[in-house]
Protein backbone atom coordinates (compact mmCIF):
# COMPACT_ATOMS: atom_id res chain seq x y z
CA UNK A 1 0.00 0.00 0.00
CA UNK A 2 2.11 3.24 -1.14
CA UNK A 3 -0.08 5.77 1.04
CA UNK A 4 -1.67 4.86 4.35
CA UNK A 5 -5.18 6.74 4.52
CA UNK A 6 -6.58 8.49 7.34
CA UNK A 7 -9.77 7.17 8.83
CA UNK A 8 -13.09 9.17 10.41
CA UNK A 9 -14.37 7.92 13.46
CA UNK A 10 -17.43 4.96 12.67
CA UNK A 11 -20.70 5.97 12.53
CA UNK A 12 -22.43 2.68 13.85
CA UNK A 13 -25.79 1.07 14.23
CA UNK A 14 -26.34 -2.58 15.16
CA UNK A 15 -28.18 -5.31 17.84
CA UNK A 16 -25.60 -3.64 20.11
CA UNK A 17 -26.73 -0.25 20.13
CA UNK A 18 -26.60 2.88 18.11
CA UNK A 19 -23.13 4.95 18.76
CA UNK A 20 -19.19 3.92 19.46
CA UNK A 21 -20.30 3.92 23.09
CA UNK A 22 -22.78 0.99 23.15
CA UNK A 23 -20.76 -0.68 20.63
CA UNK A 24 -17.47 -0.93 22.81
CA UNK A 25 -19.74 -1.52 25.60
CA UNK A 26 -21.40 -4.52 24.05
CA UNK A 27 -18.01 -6.32 22.69
CA UNK A 28 -15.99 -5.37 25.94
CA UNK A 29 -18.09 -6.83 28.35
CA UNK A 30 -19.43 -9.30 26.12
CA UNK A 31 -23.06 -8.87 25.95
CA UNK A 32 -25.65 -10.78 23.74
CA UNK A 33 -28.34 -8.76 24.91
CA UNK A 34 -29.24 -7.70 21.00
CA UNK A 35 -30.14 -10.95 19.86
CA UNK A 36 -33.24 -12.03 20.59
CA UNK A 37 -36.36 -14.82 18.94
CA UNK A 38 -37.83 -13.46 16.21
CA UNK A 39 -40.68 -15.33 14.05
CA UNK A 40 -40.23 -15.70 10.12
CA UNK A 41 -43.05 -17.32 8.14
CA UNK A 42 -44.02 -19.65 11.25
CA UNK A 43 -40.45 -20.73 11.64
CA UNK A 44 -38.19 -19.37 14.86
CA UNK A 45 -34.46 -17.70 15.03
CA UNK A 46 -32.25 -16.11 16.57
CA UNK A 47 -31.26 -12.87 15.29
CA UNK A 48 -29.48 -9.84 16.04
CA UNK A 49 -32.29 -7.44 14.53
CA UNK A 50 -31.83 -3.54 14.75
CA UNK A 51 -34.89 -1.77 17.18
CA UNK A 52 -36.97 0.44 15.52
CA UNK A 53 -36.30 3.06 18.24
CA UNK A 54 -32.38 2.91 16.89
CA UNK A 55 -33.46 3.82 13.32
CA UNK A 56 -33.37 7.23 11.56
CA UNK A 57 -36.01 9.37 9.69
CA UNK A 58 -35.41 9.65 6.26
CA UNK A 59 -36.09 11.53 3.48
CA UNK A 60 -34.79 8.87 0.68
CA UNK A 61 -37.33 7.96 -2.26
CA UNK A 62 -38.20 4.65 -0.62
CA UNK A 63 -39.10 3.76 3.00
CA UNK A 64 -37.12 0.75 3.64
CA UNK A 65 -35.83 -0.65 6.93
CA UNK A 66 -31.74 -0.64 5.37
CA UNK A 67 -32.40 3.35 4.62
CA UNK A 68 -33.32 3.99 8.12
CA UNK A 69 -30.62 1.75 9.72
CA UNK A 70 -28.13 3.17 7.01
CA UNK A 71 -29.43 7.23 7.78
CA UNK A 72 -28.63 6.33 11.86
CA UNK A 73 -25.33 5.45 11.15
CA UNK A 74 -24.18 8.21 8.69
CA UNK A 75 -25.83 10.77 11.01
CA UNK A 76 -22.79 9.83 12.98
CA UNK A 77 -20.59 11.39 10.82
CA UNK A 78 -22.54 13.73 9.39
CA UNK A 79 -19.65 16.70 10.41
CA UNK A 80 -16.88 14.72 8.54
CA UNK A 81 -19.11 14.17 5.37
CA UNK A 82 -19.62 17.92 5.26
CA UNK A 83 -15.93 19.21 6.05
CA UNK A 84 -14.74 16.57 3.26
CA UNK A 85 -17.33 18.52 1.33
CA UNK A 86 -16.37 21.63 2.13
CA UNK A 87 -12.44 21.10 1.35
CA UNK A 88 -12.51 19.08 -1.59
CA UNK A 89 -15.46 20.00 -3.53
CA UNK A 90 -18.45 17.51 -4.15
CA UNK A 91 -16.22 16.13 -7.40
CA UNK A 92 -14.07 14.74 -4.96
CA UNK A 93 -15.71 13.51 -2.56
CA UNK A 94 -16.61 9.28 -3.29
CA UNK A 95 -19.01 6.89 -2.23
CA UNK A 96 -18.21 3.10 -1.31
CA UNK A 97 -20.65 1.42 0.28
CA UNK A 98 -21.05 -2.77 0.76
CA UNK A 99 -24.04 -4.82 1.02
CA UNK A 100 -25.83 -7.75 0.28
CA UNK A 101 -29.38 -6.50 0.54
CA UNK A 102 -31.40 -5.77 -2.34
CA UNK A 103 -34.69 -4.61 -1.29
CA UNK A 104 -35.26 -8.16 0.36
CA UNK A 105 -37.46 -6.90 2.75
CA UNK A 106 -39.96 -5.90 -0.13
CA UNK A 107 -39.55 -8.88 -2.43
CA UNK A 108 -41.40 -11.59 -0.31
CA UNK A 109 -44.83 -9.50 -0.29
CA UNK A 110 -44.40 -7.92 -3.42
CA UNK A 111 -44.10 -11.25 -4.97
CA UNK A 112 -46.86 -12.27 -3.49
CA UNK A 113 -48.85 -9.69 -4.82
CA UNK A 114 -48.03 -10.47 -8.05
CA UNK A 115 -49.02 -14.02 -7.76
CA UNK A 116 -52.64 -12.81 -6.46
CA UNK A 117 -53.37 -10.07 -8.35
CA UNK A 118 -51.11 -10.23 -11.19
CA UNK A 119 -49.43 -7.48 -10.38
CA UNK A 120 -46.71 -5.58 -8.38
CA UNK A 121 -47.71 -2.95 -6.08
CA UNK A 122 -47.78 0.49 -7.70
CA UNK A 123 -45.01 1.43 -4.76
CA UNK A 124 -42.89 -1.75 -5.56
CA UNK A 125 -39.79 -0.10 -8.28
CA UNK A 126 -37.19 -2.33 -9.37
CA UNK A 127 -34.17 0.12 -8.33
CA UNK A 128 -35.47 -1.19 -4.73
CA UNK A 129 -33.82 -4.53 -5.62
CA UNK A 130 -30.58 -3.05 -6.89
CA UNK A 131 -27.69 -3.35 -4.77
CA UNK A 132 -26.46 0.07 -5.77
CA UNK A 133 -29.05 2.14 -4.24
CA UNK A 134 -27.69 2.19 -0.31
CA UNK A 135 -24.77 3.71 -2.00
CA UNK A 136 -27.08 6.04 -4.10
CA UNK A 137 -29.30 7.30 -0.89
CA UNK A 138 -25.70 8.83 0.51
CA UNK A 139 -24.67 10.31 -3.06
CA UNK A 140 -28.14 11.78 -3.23
CA UNK A 141 -28.51 13.10 0.83
CA UNK A 142 -24.94 15.06 0.04
CA UNK A 143 -25.35 15.79 -3.29
CA UNK A 144 -21.80 13.91 -3.86
CA UNK A 145 -20.69 14.20 -7.30
CA UNK A 146 -17.71 11.76 -7.28
CA UNK A 147 -17.82 7.76 -8.00
CA UNK A 148 -20.38 6.23 -6.10
CA UNK A 149 -20.04 2.17 -6.09
CA UNK A 150 -21.91 -0.90 -4.63
CA UNK A 151 -19.91 -3.81 -3.77
CA UNK A 152 -21.84 -7.09 -3.23
CA UNK A 153 -19.29 -9.41 -2.64
CA UNK A 154 -21.19 -11.56 0.12
CA UNK A 155 -20.05 -10.97 3.85
CA UNK A 156 -16.86 -9.22 2.78
CA UNK A 157 -18.88 -6.50 0.80
CA UNK A 158 -17.76 -3.84 2.97
CA UNK A 159 -14.13 -4.86 3.55
CA UNK A 160 -14.23 -4.90 0.06
CA UNK A 161 -15.68 -1.18 -0.21
CA UNK A 162 -12.76 -0.43 2.16
CA UNK A 163 -10.44 -1.73 -0.75
CA UNK A 164 -12.00 0.37 -3.65
CA UNK A 165 -12.25 3.39 -1.27
CA UNK A 166 -8.14 3.38 -1.18
CA UNK A 167 -7.66 2.84 -4.55
CA UNK A 168 -9.49 5.27 -5.27
CA UNK A 169 -7.74 7.96 -3.16
CA UNK A 170 -4.66 6.64 -3.91
CA UNK A 171 -5.23 6.76 -8.09
CA UNK A 172 -6.10 10.67 -7.45
CA UNK A 173 -9.90 9.45 -8.35
CA UNK A 174 -10.93 11.47 -4.84
CA UNK A 175 -9.30 12.93 -1.97
CA UNK A 176 -11.89 11.44 0.21
CA UNK A 177 -14.16 8.50 0.52
CA UNK A 178 -17.44 8.18 2.22
CA UNK A 179 -17.35 4.33 3.15
CA UNK A 180 -18.89 1.28 4.86
CA UNK A 181 -21.58 -1.28 4.68
CA UNK A 182 -25.37 -1.60 5.36
CA UNK A 183 -27.29 -4.40 5.73
CA UNK A 184 -30.44 -6.46 6.86
CA UNK A 185 -31.85 -9.89 8.44
CA UNK A 186 -34.77 -9.69 6.67
CA UNK A 187 -37.26 -12.57 6.88
CA UNK A 188 -35.97 -13.53 3.46
CA UNK A 189 -32.62 -13.93 4.16
CA UNK A 190 -33.40 -15.83 7.38
CA UNK A 191 -35.29 -18.18 5.41
CA UNK A 192 -32.23 -18.13 2.95
CA UNK A 193 -29.84 -18.84 5.32
CA UNK A 194 -32.36 -21.48 6.94
CA UNK A 195 -32.22 -23.41 3.98
CA UNK A 196 -28.65 -23.39 3.55
CA UNK A 197 -28.61 -25.31 6.91
CA UNK A 198 -26.42 -22.81 7.96
CA UNK A 199 -28.07 -20.97 10.95
CA UNK A 200 -27.77 -21.61 14.56
CA UNK A 201 -30.54 -22.38 16.33
CA UNK A 202 -28.87 -20.90 19.38
CA UNK A 203 -26.70 -17.79 19.64
CA UNK A 204 -24.09 -18.90 17.91
CA UNK A 205 -20.69 -20.36 19.36
CA UNK A 206 -17.92 -19.55 17.03
CA UNK A 207 -14.76 -22.45 16.99
CA UNK A 208 -16.88 -24.69 19.47
CA UNK A 209 -17.12 -28.19 19.51
CA UNK A 210 -20.84 -27.36 19.47
CA UNK A 211 -20.85 -24.38 17.24
CA UNK A 212 -23.53 -25.36 14.59
CA UNK A 213 -24.62 -21.85 12.80
CA UNK A 214 -25.21 -18.51 12.18
CA UNK A 215 -27.21 -15.86 14.00
CA UNK A 216 -28.04 -13.67 11.55
CA UNK A 217 -28.09 -9.18 12.37
CA UNK A 218 -29.28 -6.16 11.04
CA UNK A 219 -26.12 -3.19 11.03
CA UNK A 220 -24.29 -0.67 9.69
CA UNK A 221 -20.63 0.99 9.76
CA UNK A 222 -19.52 4.16 7.74
CA UNK A 223 -16.21 6.28 8.02
CA UNK A 224 -14.43 8.44 6.10
CA UNK A 225 -11.61 7.54 4.40
CA UNK A 226 -9.50 10.40 3.32
CA UNK A 227 -5.77 11.74 2.46
CA UNK A 228 -5.69 14.14 5.28
CA UNK A 229 -7.08 13.57 9.47
CA UNK A 230 -10.32 15.27 8.78
CA UNK A 231 -11.84 14.13 12.28
CA UNK A 232 -8.61 14.86 14.01
CA UNK A 233 -8.96 12.33 16.00
CA UNK A 234 -6.56 11.60 19.17
CA UNK A 235 -5.25 9.21 18.17
CA UNK A 236 -5.29 9.65 14.27
CA UNK A 237 -6.08 6.07 12.73
CA UNK A 238 -5.06 4.71 9.00
CA UNK A 239 -5.75 2.17 7.07
CA UNK A 240 -2.44 0.82 7.06
CA UNK A 241 -2.69 -2.20 4.71
CA UNK A 242 -5.37 -4.50 3.03
CA UNK A 243 -5.38 -7.80 1.08
CA UNK A 244 -7.54 -9.29 -1.17
CA UNK A 245 -8.22 -13.08 -2.52
CA UNK A 246 -10.75 -14.68 -4.62
CA UNK A 247 -9.94 -18.98 -4.27
CA UNK A 248 -13.07 -19.13 -6.13
CA UNK A 249 -12.96 -22.96 -4.27
CA UNK A 250 -17.36 -23.17 -4.29
CA UNK A 251 -20.06 -21.23 -4.33
CA UNK A 252 -21.11 -21.10 -0.69
CA UNK A 253 -18.25 -23.44 1.44
CA UNK A 254 -14.81 -21.92 1.82
CA UNK A 255 -11.19 -23.62 1.08
CA UNK A 256 -10.83 -26.55 3.66
CA UNK A 257 -7.48 -25.53 3.53
CA UNK A 258 -8.07 -21.71 4.11
CA UNK A 259 -5.57 -20.87 1.20
CA UNK A 260 -7.99 -17.80 -0.07
CA UNK A 261 -7.86 -16.43 3.54
CA UNK A 262 -4.02 -17.12 3.86
CA UNK A 263 -3.02 -15.32 0.76
CA UNK A 264 -5.71 -11.88 1.70
CA UNK A 265 -4.20 -11.98 5.32
CA UNK A 266 -0.18 -12.49 3.69
CA UNK A 267 -1.43 -9.47 1.13
CA UNK A 268 -2.68 -7.28 4.14
CA UNK A 269 0.89 -7.56 5.97
CA UNK A 270 2.52 -6.93 2.84
CA UNK A 271 0.48 -3.97 1.89
CA UNK A 272 1.76 -2.62 5.61
CA UNK A 273 4.97 -3.78 5.76
CA UNK A 274 4.23 -5.27 8.74
CA UNK A 275 5.08 -8.75 9.84
CA UNK A 276 2.10 -11.02 11.85
CA UNK A 277 3.59 -10.42 15.29
CA UNK A 278 3.26 -6.39 14.73
CA UNK A 279 -0.90 -7.70 15.10
CA UNK A 280 -2.09 -7.04 18.60
CA UNK A 281 -5.67 -7.78 17.78
CA UNK A 282 -7.02 -9.92 15.28
CA UNK A 283 -10.92 -9.76 14.73
CA UNK A 284 -12.00 -12.94 13.35
CA UNK A 285 -14.84 -13.43 10.39
CA UNK A 286 -15.64 -16.25 12.81
CA UNK A 287 -19.20 -17.06 11.84
CA UNK A 288 -19.70 -19.83 13.65
CA UNK A 289 -20.55 -22.78 10.87
CA UNK A 290 -18.60 -25.95 10.90
CA UNK A 291 -16.69 -25.00 7.95
CA UNK A 292 -15.63 -21.52 8.11
CA UNK A 293 -14.40 -21.89 11.59
CA UNK A 294 -12.37 -24.78 10.61
CA UNK A 295 -10.46 -23.53 7.56
CA UNK A 296 -10.21 -19.85 9.63
CA UNK A 297 -8.04 -21.41 12.42
CA UNK A 298 -5.80 -22.99 10.03
CA UNK A 299 -5.57 -20.00 8.22
CA UNK A 300 -4.52 -18.17 11.35
CA UNK A 301 -2.46 -20.55 12.35
CA UNK A 302 -0.25 -21.09 9.17
CA UNK A 303 0.35 -16.69 9.19
CA UNK A 304 0.76 -16.58 12.69
CA UNK A 305 2.71 -19.12 13.77
CA UNK A 306 3.25 -19.99 17.26
CA UNK A 307 2.91 -16.00 17.92
CA UNK A 308 -0.72 -16.28 19.85
CA UNK A 309 -2.41 -13.22 18.75
CA UNK A 310 -5.27 -12.25 20.66
CA UNK A 311 -8.90 -12.33 18.53
CA UNK A 312 -12.21 -13.07 18.85
CA UNK A 313 -15.52 -13.00 17.04
CA UNK A 314 -17.45 -10.25 17.77
CA UNK A 315 -20.59 -11.79 15.69
CA UNK A 316 -21.25 -13.34 19.43
CA UNK A 317 -22.70 -10.40 20.23
CA UNK A 318 -23.51 -8.30 16.83
CA UNK A 319 -24.81 -11.31 14.75
CA UNK A 320 -23.21 -11.68 11.65
CA UNK A 321 -24.30 -8.73 9.71
CA UNK A 322 -23.57 -9.56 6.32
CA UNK A 323 -22.46 -6.82 3.55
CA UNK A 324 -22.24 -4.50 6.87
CA UNK A 325 -19.66 -7.05 8.90
CA UNK A 326 -16.37 -5.84 7.78
CA UNK A 327 -17.23 -2.29 8.46
CA UNK A 328 -19.01 -3.26 11.36
CA UNK A 329 -16.00 -5.18 12.79
CA UNK A 330 -13.60 -2.47 11.23
CA UNK A 331 -14.87 -0.13 13.85
CA UNK A 332 -14.67 -2.84 16.51
CA UNK A 333 -10.91 -2.49 15.70
CA UNK A 334 -11.22 1.53 15.54
CA UNK A 335 -12.64 1.29 19.05
CA UNK A 336 -9.61 -0.98 20.39
CA UNK A 337 -7.08 0.60 19.75
CA UNK A 338 -8.99 4.06 20.28
CA UNK A 339 -10.36 2.78 23.94
CA UNK A 340 -7.17 1.33 24.90
CA UNK A 341 -4.92 4.50 24.26
CA UNK A 342 -3.36 5.42 27.62
CA UNK A 343 -4.42 2.85 29.42
CA UNK A 344 -2.77 1.10 32.54
CA UNK A 345 -4.34 -2.70 31.38
CA UNK A 346 -5.11 -3.80 27.99
CA UNK A 347 -9.18 -4.55 27.22
CA UNK A 348 -10.01 -6.35 24.20
CA UNK A 349 -13.56 -7.51 22.44
CA UNK A 350 -14.80 -10.44 24.00
CA UNK A 351 -16.07 -13.67 22.01
CA UNK A 352 -19.55 -15.14 23.98
CA UNK A 353 -19.17 -18.97 23.89
CA UNK A 354 -19.06 -22.08 25.56
CA UNK A 355 -15.29 -22.28 25.53
CA UNK A 356 -15.32 -25.86 24.99
CA UNK A 357 -12.51 -26.00 21.91
CA UNK A 358 -12.81 -28.21 19.12
CA UNK A 359 -9.79 -30.49 19.64
CA UNK A 360 -9.35 -30.86 15.69
CA UNK A 361 -8.47 -27.83 14.84
CA UNK A 362 -5.26 -25.75 15.69
CA UNK A 363 -6.11 -23.86 19.03
CA UNK A 364 -6.58 -19.82 18.95
CA UNK A 365 -5.44 -17.71 21.60
CA UNK A 366 -9.33 -16.74 22.16
CA UNK A 367 -10.27 -13.34 24.21
CA UNK A 368 -13.15 -14.60 26.77
CA UNK A 369 -14.63 -13.50 29.80
CA UNK A 370 -11.52 -15.75 31.16
CA UNK A 371 -8.72 -13.92 28.86
CA UNK A 372 -5.83 -12.73 31.11
CA UNK A 373 -4.63 -9.64 29.35
CA UNK A 374 -1.76 -8.87 32.54
CA UNK A 375 0.36 -12.02 30.66
CA UNK A 376 0.90 -8.80 27.92
CA UNK A 377 3.59 -6.99 28.40
CA UNK A 378 2.41 -3.36 26.77
CA UNK A 379 3.95 -1.15 29.73
CA UNK A 380 6.13 0.64 27.58
CA UNK A 381 4.23 1.13 24.64
CA UNK A 382 2.23 4.77 24.27
CA UNK A 383 -0.50 2.90 22.76
CA UNK A 384 -1.09 -0.79 23.70
CA UNK A 385 -2.89 -1.80 21.03
CA UNK A 386 -1.37 -0.23 17.88
CA UNK A 387 -2.10 -2.83 15.17
CA UNK A 388 -5.79 -4.35 14.63
CA UNK A 389 -6.35 -6.51 11.58
CA UNK A 390 -10.21 -7.86 11.05
CA UNK A 391 -10.94 -10.28 8.49
CA UNK A 392 -13.60 -11.05 6.15
CA UNK A 393 -14.35 -14.40 4.33
CA UNK A 394 -17.23 -14.47 2.02
CA UNK A 395 -19.35 -16.51 -0.09
CA UNK A 396 -17.25 -17.83 -3.14
CA UNK A 397 -14.26 -17.34 -2.14
CA UNK A 398 -13.86 -13.60 -1.60
CA UNK A 399 -11.65 -12.70 0.95
CA UNK A 400 -10.45 -9.59 2.09
CA UNK A 401 -7.89 -8.60 5.65
CA UNK A 402 -7.86 -4.74 6.74
CA UNK A 403 -5.03 -3.72 8.93
CA UNK A 404 -5.84 -0.23 10.92
CA UNK A 405 -3.43 1.23 12.64
CA UNK A 406 -2.59 4.47 14.97
CA UNK A 407 -0.58 6.61 12.51
CA UNK A 408 2.70 8.12 14.31
CA UNK A 409 5.05 7.63 16.99
CA UNK A 410 8.00 9.28 16.72
CA UNK A 411 8.27 13.40 17.27
CA UNK A 412 8.30 15.30 14.31
CA UNK A 413 11.52 16.97 14.66
CA UNK A 414 14.77 14.82 15.26
CA UNK A 415 18.96 15.62 15.80
CA UNK A 416 21.70 14.88 17.95
CA UNK A 417 21.67 11.84 20.16
CA UNK A 418 17.51 11.02 18.61
CA UNK A 419 18.75 10.77 15.53
CA UNK A 420 21.58 8.83 15.73
CA UNK A 421 19.48 6.07 17.22
CA UNK A 422 17.99 6.15 13.97
CA UNK A 423 20.79 6.12 11.50
CA UNK A 424 23.35 3.81 10.80
CA UNK A 425 25.83 6.75 9.70
CA UNK A 426 28.60 8.09 12.25
CA UNK A 427 31.29 11.14 12.37
CA UNK A 428 31.71 12.91 9.45
CA UNK A 429 29.58 10.57 7.10
CA UNK A 430 26.60 11.53 8.81
CA UNK A 431 25.73 15.11 6.45
CA UNK A 432 21.94 14.60 7.86
CA UNK A 433 22.25 16.32 10.88
CA UNK A 434 18.19 16.99 11.72
CA UNK A 435 15.25 15.98 10.09
CA UNK A 436 12.64 18.69 10.53
CA UNK A 437 9.50 16.94 9.91
CA UNK A 438 8.31 13.51 8.28
CA UNK A 439 4.70 12.23 7.60
CA UNK A 440 4.35 8.75 7.68
CA UNK A 441 1.15 8.58 6.11
CA UNK A 442 2.37 10.60 3.04
CA UNK A 443 5.83 8.76 3.38
CA UNK A 444 7.44 12.14 3.22
CA UNK A 445 10.40 14.06 5.09
CA UNK A 446 12.05 17.12 5.17
CA UNK A 447 15.38 17.49 6.62
CA UNK A 448 19.04 19.88 7.18
CA UNK A 449 22.35 19.55 6.51
CA UNK A 450 24.69 21.96 7.53
CA UNK A 451 27.55 22.59 5.36
CA UNK A 452 30.96 22.59 7.05
CA UNK A 453 34.11 22.09 6.77
CA UNK A 454 33.89 18.75 8.83
CA UNK A 455 31.66 17.08 6.09
CA UNK A 456 33.60 14.52 4.47
CA UNK A 457 32.89 15.42 0.81
CA UNK A 458 34.37 19.57 1.69
CA UNK A 459 36.58 20.56 -1.03
CA UNK A 460 38.84 23.85 -0.10
CA UNK A 461 39.60 24.96 -3.80
CA UNK A 462 35.73 24.89 -3.69
CA UNK A 463 35.01 26.15 0.20
CA UNK A 464 31.76 24.56 -0.07
CA UNK A 465 30.80 20.87 -1.25
CA UNK A 466 30.31 19.69 -4.52
CA UNK A 467 26.55 19.30 -5.61
CA UNK A 468 26.59 15.65 -6.85
CA UNK A 469 27.06 14.91 -2.60
CA UNK A 470 23.30 15.62 -2.58
CA UNK A 471 23.08 11.89 -3.67
CA UNK A 472 24.12 11.14 -0.15
CA UNK A 473 21.97 13.56 1.40
CA UNK A 474 19.36 12.27 -0.30
CA UNK A 475 20.36 8.55 0.48
CA UNK A 476 20.75 9.55 4.32
CA UNK A 477 17.27 11.06 4.17
CA UNK A 478 15.48 7.92 3.09
CA UNK A 479 17.29 5.91 5.38
CA UNK A 480 16.09 8.42 7.65
CA UNK A 481 12.55 8.35 6.56
CA UNK A 482 12.66 4.29 7.10
CA UNK A 483 13.83 4.23 10.27
CA UNK A 484 11.10 6.61 11.63
CA UNK A 485 8.58 4.54 10.11
CA UNK A 486 10.51 1.11 11.14
CA UNK A 487 11.05 2.99 14.71
CA UNK A 488 6.72 3.86 14.75
CA UNK A 489 6.65 -0.09 14.59
CA UNK A 490 5.00 0.31 10.88
CA UNK A 491 7.38 -2.05 9.26
CA UNK A 492 8.98 -4.90 9.39
CA UNK A 493 11.84 -5.03 12.34
CA UNK A 494 14.56 -6.11 10.68
CA UNK A 495 17.40 -4.08 8.70
CA UNK A 496 16.26 -1.83 6.13
CA UNK A 497 20.02 -1.21 4.63
CA UNK A 498 19.66 -1.12 0.74
CA UNK A 499 21.34 -0.02 -3.14
CA UNK A 500 20.64 2.70 -5.16
CA UNK A 501 19.57 1.15 -8.26
CA UNK A 502 19.07 3.94 -10.46
CA UNK A 503 18.98 7.93 -10.36
CA UNK A 504 17.12 9.70 -13.26
CA UNK A 505 15.47 13.08 -13.91
CA UNK A 506 18.96 14.74 -12.20
CA UNK A 507 19.00 18.60 -11.92
CA UNK A 508 21.86 20.29 -10.88
CA UNK A 509 21.37 24.44 -10.63
CA UNK A 510 24.37 25.03 -8.40
CA UNK A 511 27.84 23.51 -8.73
CA UNK A 512 28.64 23.81 -4.93
CA UNK A 513 26.76 23.87 -2.09
CA UNK A 514 28.83 26.52 0.01
CA UNK A 515 30.71 26.09 3.06
CA UNK A 516 28.66 27.45 6.48
CA UNK A 517 25.23 27.25 4.59
CA UNK A 518 22.18 25.21 5.27
CA UNK A 519 20.96 22.76 2.89
CA UNK A 520 17.28 21.57 3.04
CA UNK A 521 16.32 18.12 1.80
CA UNK A 522 13.06 17.06 1.12
CA UNK A 523 12.05 13.05 0.38
CA UNK A 524 8.64 11.65 -0.92
CA UNK A 525 8.51 8.29 -1.79
CA UNK A 526 6.14 7.90 -4.74
CA UNK A 527 5.93 3.90 -5.05
CA UNK A 528 7.03 0.87 -3.31
CA UNK A 529 6.63 -2.45 -3.62
CA UNK A 530 8.01 -5.75 -1.85
CA UNK A 531 11.64 -5.22 -3.85
CA UNK A 532 12.09 -1.56 -4.85
CA UNK A 533 11.31 1.98 -3.80
CA UNK A 534 11.25 5.13 -5.28
CA UNK A 535 11.61 8.70 -4.46
CA UNK A 536 11.64 11.90 -5.27
CA UNK A 537 13.97 13.66 -3.64
CA UNK A 538 14.95 17.62 -3.90
CA UNK A 539 17.70 20.10 -2.16
CA UNK A 540 17.20 23.50 -1.28
CA UNK A 541 19.84 26.05 -0.53
CA UNK A 542 19.36 29.57 0.76
CA UNK A 543 19.67 32.49 -1.92
CA UNK A 544 22.49 33.76 -2.55
CA UNK A 545 24.12 31.29 0.04
CA UNK A 546 23.24 33.23 2.97
CA UNK A 547 23.34 31.17 6.37
CA UNK A 548 20.39 32.75 7.81
CA UNK A 549 17.19 30.56 8.83
CA UNK A 550 15.06 32.53 7.77
CA UNK A 551 16.55 33.18 3.82
CA UNK A 552 14.21 32.32 0.68
CA UNK A 553 15.23 29.01 -0.48
CA UNK A 554 15.72 28.33 -3.75
CA UNK A 555 16.08 24.45 -5.75
CA UNK A 556 19.56 23.29 -5.95
CA UNK A 557 19.48 19.65 -6.71
CA UNK A 558 16.68 17.47 -7.84
CA UNK A 559 16.28 13.53 -8.79
CA UNK A 560 14.12 10.60 -8.56
CA UNK A 561 16.33 7.31 -6.71
CA UNK A 562 15.17 4.18 -6.85
CA UNK A 563 16.22 1.77 -4.34
CA UNK A 564 16.32 -1.71 -3.21
CA UNK A 565 16.75 -3.41 -0.33
CA UNK A 566 19.81 -5.45 0.53
CA UNK A 567 17.86 -8.67 1.27
CA UNK A 568 16.34 -8.21 -2.05
CA UNK A 569 19.55 -7.68 -3.77
CA UNK A 570 21.03 -11.31 -2.37
CA UNK A 571 18.04 -13.26 -3.01
CA UNK A 572 18.50 -11.81 -6.46
CA UNK A 573 21.42 -12.59 -7.14
CA UNK A 574 21.46 -16.21 -5.75
CA UNK A 575 18.26 -17.00 -8.06
CA UNK A 576 20.53 -15.54 -11.22
CA UNK A 577 22.88 -18.25 -10.32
Amino acid sequence: MNRPLFVSYPGVVCAAGCGRDALWNAVSSGSQDGMKKVNACKKDFFAARVEENLEAAHEARYDMKIISIEKAAVAQIDGVIKKALALYGKDRVAVCVGSCDNGSEFSVAAHQSYFNAGAFPLSYQLEMQGASYVATYIKELYNIKGPSLAFATACSSSASAFVKACQLVQGNCADAVVVGGVDIASDTVLLGFDALEAVSEEKTNPFSRNRNGITLGDGAAFFVLAKDDLAESKPALLIAGYGESADAHHITAPDPEGLGAVQAMKAALASAHVDARTIDYLNLHGTGTLFNDAMEAKAVKTVFGDYEVPCSSTKSETGHTLGAAGALELAVCYETIVRNAGADKVQFPVQCWDKQADDALPRLNIVDSAFDASTLSRADRRFPVQYCMSNSFAFGGANVSLIIAVQALVPQRLEGAALLELMPHRGKMLLLNRVTAHDIARKTLSGECDITERCIFYDKSMDGVPSWAAFEMFAQGISALAAIIRASGRMIDKSRAGVILSVSNFTANVPVLANETRAVIEIEEEFCSDDVSQYACTLFVAENNASARDAALKKAVAAKITVMEMENIKESLCQKK
